[in-house]
C-alpha cells in the first residue's frame, strides 16, 4: 500500500495548462480590476485564485487517471460554469454589492412559481425566458470547446505535474493566505472586512475580525420609579 501511494504521488500526468492557466490569469484579472480593493484583499484575492486553480488540477488529474472519459468531461464543464460564475459574482458585487447567492435566491427560494414570477418581475416574455435558458444550456459545452482547443494547443509543448507537485503547491498556498491573514489581522475591522470579502474567489478569509465589544455602563434605576 505504502508503495502504491508512492508511485501514485510520483506519477506525472499532463496537463492543460492552458485551459487552467486561462483560468488562474481570468480570476487573478478579477482582483486586479477591483481597483477599490485595499492591498490586502488584492493579494488575498491573487492567492485564493491559485489555490483554486491547483484544487482544480488536482481533481483533473485523479479523474484522468481513475474516472470514465464522460465523468471527467462533466468536470470540464462545470469548471467552465464555474468560472462564469465567478464573473457573475464580480459584476453583481460592483453593481448591486450584493453576492451571486441573492440572485439565486431571488429565483430559485421559493419554488417554480416564484421563479416565473421573478422572470416577469424583469419584464421578460416567454421568448426571451427561453433564450436565456438555451444560453445557460449551451455554456457547458462552450466549456468542452475551450478545453479541446487549448488541448490541442498544449499538446504542441507537454508539461507534466505530479500529485505531489500539486499538494505541496496547495499546501503553500494555504499556508500563504493563513499567514497574509495572521499579518493583517489586527489591522482589519470587521466592517471593511464584510464590504470586500464578497469580491475574493471563496468569498471569505481563513480568519474573520472579532465582533467589536462595548462596556456599557451600569444601569441606575430609581427606586422612586420602582415604586
Amino acid at each position: 500500500m505504502k508503495e502504491f501511494f508512492k508511485a501514485l504521488g510520483q506519477h506525472k500526468k499532463e496537463i492543460n495548462y492552458f485551459y487552467f492557466g486561462s483560468f488562474f490569469l481570468f480570476l487573478s484579472s478579477l482582483s486586479i480590476l477591483s481597483s477599490d480593493l485595499p492591498l490586502f484583499f488584492v493579494l488575498y484575492g491573487l492567492g485564493q485564485a491559485f489555490l483554486e486553480v491547483c484544487l482544480l488540477l488536482l481533481v483533473s488529474h485523479f479523474l484522468q487517471k481513475w474516472a470514465p472519459r464522460w465523468v471527467f468531461s462533466l468536470f470540464i464543464a462545470a469548471s467552465f460554469v464555474l468560472l462564469l460564475l465567478h464573473f457573475t459574482q464580480f459584476t453583481i458585487v460592483r453593481v448591486m454589492d450584493t453576492t451571486v447567492g441573492y440572485i439565486f435566491k431571488f429565483f430559485f427560494g421559493s419554488g417554480f412559481e416564484h421563479l416565473i414570477a421573478g422572470f416577469q418581475a424583469l419584464n421578460m416574455n416567454w421568448t426571451m425566458i427561453g433564450i436565456t435558458a438555451s444560453a445557460i444550456l449551451l455554456i457547458p459545452i462552450m466549456g468542452l470547446g475551450f478545453y479541446w482547443i487549448t488541448h490541442r494547443l498544449a499538446r504542441i509543448k507537454q508539461f507534466s505535474l505530479s500529485v505531489n507537485q500539486i499538494t505541496s503547491a496547495i499546501v503553500i498556498a494555504t499556508l500563504s493566505l493563513l499567514l497574509l491573514d495572521m499579518i493583517a489581522y489586527p489591522f482589519i475591522d470587521r466592517s471593511s472586512h464584510g464590504k470586500y470579502k464578497k469580491a475574493l474567489p471563496l468569498g471569505a478569509t481563513f480568519l474573520s475580525p472579532a465582533s467589536s465589544l462595548f462596556a456599557l455602563p451600569p444601569c441606575h434605576v430609581s427606586r422612586t420609579v420602582l415604586q
